[in-house]
């Protein structure tokens, strides 16, 4: 065998081995999402705990103030948000007040949990092959002053800032989107929290390793051409 034929051979099987590495899989573009919220019995107000747990979760304060923290989904947003790249931004979560009771502090905590769906495309029926649900659970404080129809809340804490998931052969990579992640709500207009989101695929394990086991094929055939040549 020449040593030009030894080459093309072992070209061949490394491109072989690549084009099983990057043969069509399942894709990580389209996801859709729901939230659930509640209300911990943290802070400064440890005696007035929310009502509530799943798409909405409120309370009274001790001095009559009312938050409300409201879980959102895709459904109530565009429908299918697209993760690869640079990724896309949600909000799974609003804040409402109502400040007409006395100026007072106060001090929460919540549990916000996100679930995705993963989607092979835009109008995809059904989700994509070998994926289910992704929960991802995030806590927090929120805390400032509230009354006498202003107010000033803050997010004191977020944990974890960015969590990584996956599904199938999908991964989920979800942080408090940096910077403007926290929208304070105002007497006259909801605040929120905002999420961002990138998705991409990655090889399955199998592929790796016919990978591989091409690249090794490939190499072993070089090396033995070359021993026969020096012999």
């Amino acid at each position: 065998m020449s040593r030009f034929r030894s080459m093309k051979l072992a070209a061949w099987a490394l491109g072989v081995a690549g084009l099983l590495l990057t043969a069509p899989a399942a894709r990580a573009e389209f996801f859709e999402f729901t939230s659930t919220i509640t209300i911990d019995q943290t802070g400064n107000t440890p005696n007035v705990p929310g009502s509530g747990s799943g798409a909405t979760s409120t309370f009274t304060t001790p001095g009559g103030n009312v938050v409300t923290l409201n879980a959102l989904d895709s459904i109530q947003l565009p429908p299918r948000q697209n993760g690869q790249g640079a990724g896309t931004d949600i909000v799974p979560l609003n804040i409402s007040v109502g400040a007409t009771a006395p100026m007072e502090t106060i001090d929460f905590g919540f549990t916000l949990t996100v679930t995705f769906v993963d989607y092979p495309s835009l109008f995809a029926a059904n989700p994509t092959p070998g994926t289910s649900p992704l929960t991802f659970t995030f806590t927090g404080r929120i805390g400032g002053s509230i009354g006498d129809f202003q107010t000033n809340l803050d997010l004191l804490s977020f944990a974890p800032p960015a969590s990584l998931g996956q599904t199938g052969n999908i991964e989920y990579l979800v942080n408090l989107k940096v910077p403007n992640g926290f929208a304070p709500p105002g007497v006259d207009q909801d605040g929120r929290l905002t999420l961002h989101v990138r998705t991409r695929a990655v090889p399955e394990p199998g592929s790796l390793a016919l990978l591989g086991m091409g690249g090794a094929g490939a190499l072993g055939m070089f090396l033995r051409r070359r021993v026969r040549a020096s012999a």
